[in-house]
């Protein structure tokens, strides 16, 4: 009986587990056709503006001379045939060999140095509107209509208004700016630098060491701003109908707590739709990294394809955009696996 038993669970595991190792095979073929698209698109963008990196690096006052213009145009492949460019920036973004920039550096190089301000940057952004912004939109729907409600919904319409480049110049204006002329004593913990300084910085890892949380904190805020708006107001739409659903009153009826109520049966049917808005405002962050970047003077991602598109540095823009695109994706699929983990329910079919 045990053996007989034992071979339909087997079976039955198998089946998931194959299920599961379809779905993924699937999900990766498509992440490959969505990332060729995305290149693709950015790779026609870059090649009908006008103009490109030669014609900057000839803005200098003297006429160019032809053979200049044809080593330039070597160099940078400009010299092939536009399918050929474009067959080998598929090969460098494959093969994470992205090339040489129009400052005359190793794009990979380039690429190891932004990200690691840039990545610090948003992990601390997504952490603190991700806390917080589900800590504020749980307890306002726990509370509703209650004077935190009301005014955690003005604070959220007022943040949503404003861009993340306006709250960085006003976070420096109120930091940097107006302690001088108005004489304010701020204590030492109050004053915070309002550049980046990559020299004064201590990290281990991810984790700030020393003073260094101080020069992380207003960047933070900046890019963390809008999106915490949003997390906020979405958490609490969606609680608010979790706890209008049936089954919470009939828990309710049964005499569990509040608490109970709330944390063990509400909270975890929420985690899914708010676990979807958290992974698609990730790559939102990244988009609103190229404003605060520029604010704060990061020598991050964002900062670097600014200054690209300026100097009209297409490999460069492409192979830091297909970088953004692939985190985009990673986390989109990492986010869908984690479906299966916070609700059992949730099979893959």
């Amino acid at each position: 009986m045990r053996v007989g038993a034992a071979l339909p669970l087997s079976f039955v595991g198998f089946l998931a587990a194959l299920n599961m190792g379809t779905y993924l095979i699937r999900r990766l073929l498509h992440s490959l056709l969505v990332m060729w698209g995305a290149i693709s698109f950015l790779f026609l963008l870059l090649w009908i503006i006008p103009g490109d990196i030669t014609t900057q690096s000839g803005d200098t006052g003297r006429a160019m001379t032809p053979a200049v213009r044809r080593n330039l145009d070597r160099l940078y492949g400009l010299d092939d045939p536009v399918w050929i460019q474009y067959l080998k920036s598929l090969r460098r973004i494959a093969t994470f060999n992205f090339g040489v920039s129009g400052q005359n550096r190793q794009i990979s190089t380039m690429l190891k140095e932004s990200f690691a301000s840039s990545g610090r940057l948003a992990f601390w952004g997504v952490l603190t509107y991700s806390l917080f912004g589900v800590i504020t939109g749980v307890y306002a729907a726990v509370r509703r209509n209650s004077l935190f409600d009301r005014a955690s919904g003005a604070q959220s319409i007022l943040l949503n208004a404003m861009p993340p480049f306006v709250m960085g110049i006003l976070l420096q204006f109120a930091f940097g700016v107006m302690p001088g002329p108005l004489r304010w004593n701020l204590p030492k913990w109050a004053q915070f630098p309002i550049q980046w300084d990559l020299g004064e910085q201590r990290w281990l890892g991810l984790i700030p060491l020393g003073s260094t949380w101080k020069t992380l904190l207003l960047p933070v805020i900046t890019i963390a701003s809008v999106e915490y708006a949003g997390q906020a107001r979405g958490a609490r739409t969606v609680m608010l109908e979790v706890l209008r659903a049936d089954y919470l009153r009939t828990a309710r009826a049964k005499g569990l707590s509040d608490r109970s109520v709330l944390f063990k049966h509400g909270l975890r049917n929420a985690f899914i739709p708010i676990i979807t808005s958290i992974g698609l405002a990730i790559p939102n962050t990244f988009g609103y990294a190229v404003l605060t970047e520029t604010v704060w003077n990061i020598p991050g991602l964002g900062g670097t394809i600014s200054q690209a598109v300026g100097q009209q540095d297409s490999a460069t823009v492409l192979a830091f955009c297909s970088v953004i695109v692939l985190i985009t994706i990673v986390v989109t699929l990492l986010v869908d696996l984690l479906y299966g983990f916070i609700d059992p329910r949730v099979k893959v079919q």
